[in-house]
């Protein structure tokens, strides 16, 4: 009976490991989901600050 309740023991642990890994995951891709919609937003700014920056060296030229 020990070796049943031993080796049930270990199954269960064995499952909660996966679990953990398994949340763990899950967070680790939703900080790189964010972290591409964050490069994506400043990649952005980056060109509507360059836009801006042409508008206006092109306005000071005339």
């Amino acid at each position: 009976m020990k070796t049943a309740e031993v080796a049930r023991s270990e199954v269960l642990k064995a499952m909660s490991d996966v679990k953990q890994k398994k949340t763990g995951l899950k967070v680790i891709e939703m900080r790189w989901v964010v972290a591409k919609k964050l490069e994506d937003a400043a990649k952005a700014a980056e060109l509507l600050a360059l836009a801006k920056i042409r508008a206006l060296s092109s306005n000071d030229s005339s």
